[in-house]
């Protein structure tokens, strides 16, 4: 069988002298197979290692499937999936933010430090999300209007942001005993956490998006 790729979107096939039709059109059907596979599988890494990942705990542990350990996972992972769910969008447009984490440490102090003080919920929640858009358009001016690349800007603001949650904090820790706070970190929704309540709402009005 010899195959000719083109500019045409589909490949011409003709059977090869001696071959019959019959054997040519199981070796296409073959090709065909084997290419739909590949573009099935490509890009899809990620999903294969959490599979994986997912297997190997369930082999290991009779609790894994249990619903109190699906719920403890859910809550444990809901700061870092509702930070996926911003980068998702960043990663698509094309660029990359590697200090994501050391945004949200500069939002955290600053909500630790206004209870201290006092505050209310809300205006703590307003000044947080203040923070973190201040420190992020601190990225987008370094990214955008200076022209530098976006992996090695966030990776030189990812160790600044962490210095500066480390000096507003002065190095010591806060406990914070606000009880709206508490039920969003701990409190529960019938059997699911409230976190993770949030995370699902916001992992689903962002799917409703088009970008």
């Amino acid at each position: 069988m010899r195959v000719s790729l083109g500019k045409s979107t589909q490949d011409e096939v003709t059977p090869s002298e001696g071959a019959s039709p019959l054997t040519a059109n199981r070796r296409l059907t073959r090709g065909l197979t084997r290419g739909k596979l590949v573009v099935l599988l490509q890009g899809q890494g990620l999903l294969i290692m959490l599979a994986l990942i997912i297997l190997f705990f369930a082999m290991e542990s009779d609790s894994f499937f249990t619903w109190s350990n699906v719920v403890v996972i859910g809550a444990s992972s809901t700061a870092l999936g509702i930070m996926s769910v911003a980068q998702t969008y960043v990663i698509i447009s094309g660029g990359i933010d590697v200090s994501v984490g050391s945004m949200v440490a500069v939002s955290t102090v600053v909500t630790g430090i206004l209870f201290s003080y006092g505050w209310s919920f809300w205006p703590v929640v307003a000044v947080a999300v203040l923070a973190g858009a201040v420190v992020g358009a601190v990225n987008a001016l370094i990214i955008i209007a200076m022209g530098v690349n976006p992996f090695i800007a966030t990776l030189g603001t990812m160790s600044l942001f962490a210095g500066l949650a480390f000096a507003i904090a002065s190095g010591k820790t806060r406990v914070v005993n606000d009880k709206s706070l508490q039920y969003l970190g701990i409190g529960k929704i019938g059997t699911l956490p409230v976190a993770f309540v949030v995370f699902l709402k916001i992992g689903r009005a962002s799917c409703r998006e088009r970008v």
